[in-house]
Parts: structure tokens; sequence; C-alpha cells
């Protein structure tokens, strides 16, 4: 199973109206492809884990990093693993910019850190990490 994560900031914030429509087309888009993953958003930044078939989630990520309303794309780890991550997902979200998720024991701020920081090149794959806590506190 093929994976990519990546971040990116948006040329505008989002509202709760805007993301609840992009996660409407990218769950069937992604349901149709057979893509699975998680999005996290906080106040600009988007982190992503698409995982299926390679050429479909290389197709897909070359689409999001052509896309207008983001910034600053780019890859944080890429590779095979065995099996998904978020097999019954085609996308999970949350929302970062809430007291309850950032309370959390083991939250990361890693998706507030800014997008020159040496975190990121340090430490890649904390992405990974960041992704799983959420994975238990999504439903």
């Amino acid at each position: 199973m093929y994976y990519t994560i990546y971040s990116s900031c948006t040329n505008q914030l989002f509202t709760q109206d805007d993301l609840v429509e992009l996660l409407k087309k990218a769950r069937a888009n992604n349901e149709m492809l057979g893509v699975t993953g998680m999005l996290l958003y906080n106040r600009g930044t988007f982190i992503q884990m698409l995982e299926g078939d390679k050429s479909t989630v290389v197709e897909l990520f070359n689409k999001i990093h052509k896309d207008s309303r983001h910034k600053l794309v780019f890859t944080l780890a890429e590779g095979e693993r065995e099996e998904r991550q978020f097999p019954s997902w085609s996308m999970a979200f949350k929302d970062l910019d809430s007291p309850e998720i950032q309370s959390l024991p083991g939250f990361s701020n890693f998706i507030n850190e800014g997008h020159d920081s040496a975190y990121y090149n340090s430490d890649p794959l904390a992405a990974i990490e960041l992704l799983s806590l959420f994975r238990s506190v999504v439903r």
C-alpha cells in the first residue's frame, strides 16, 4: 500500500463551511478512487495522508499540488506499508483549532510549526505519529 503525507498552506483561511464542502468532495472522490487517509487542518495549514494504489495517489497529490487554494505544498513522507492506516475512511478529518483536541495526551504542535521550521526537516516522520494519534480520536 503506497502512502504520501504532505503539508500545505492555504491562500486564505478556510471557514467551517469551506471545510465541509472540501470534505464532501474529497470523500466522494476518494471513495471512487479507492483512496483512504486523514486530513488535519489548523489555521490555514493542512497535513494530509493519502493511501492507495501508487499511481492513483501520485496523480491525486499532483492535482492537489496544482490546486490554486494551496501554496507551499511539500511532501513530508512517502513510501510503502503492508496495510492501510485508515482502511475505512475515505477521508477522516479533524480541525485542530479546538481546545479539546489540543488538550489530548500526546498532542503534537507539529502542524503549528512554520513551514520554514527545522522541525519538518529534523523529523518528517512526526507527521505519521500525529496522524496516528488522531486516528483514535476521529469518528
